[in-house]
């Protein structure tokens, strides 16, 4: 197993972020939400626990998300009332 490195926030001009079925492991780091211009995010199928990180939607996180998969993995806790409403191009949404 795997883990996503919190180096991946250096990366602000990535568009595309696909890391489904590769056995990743752990919380996703909150770095993830410096990553700008991201328009899809697809971490499913892997091994993610615990809260997804509210930085991820708050304070405009993630401004340009149109498609975001998290699905088929092992988060815990409920999603707050204000998840992803500053998302206003997502089209896409799988939990």
């Amino acid at each position: 197993s795997y883990f996503i490195p919190t180096e991946i926030g250096n990366v602000p001009s990535l568009k595309r972020l696909h890391l489904q079925d590769n056995k990743l492991l752990g919380p996703l780091p909150s770095e993830i939400s410096s990553l700008s211009m991201l328009e899809v995010l697809d971490l499913s199928r892997n091994y993610f626990f615990s809260q997804i990180p509210n930085l991820l939607w708050q304070a405009g996180g993630l401004p340009n998300l149109e498609h975001l998969d998290l699905s088929y993995n092992l988060f815990t806790g409920s999603l707050p009332s204000d998840f992803g409403v500053s998302w206003q191009q997502l089209r896409t949404l799988r939990l």
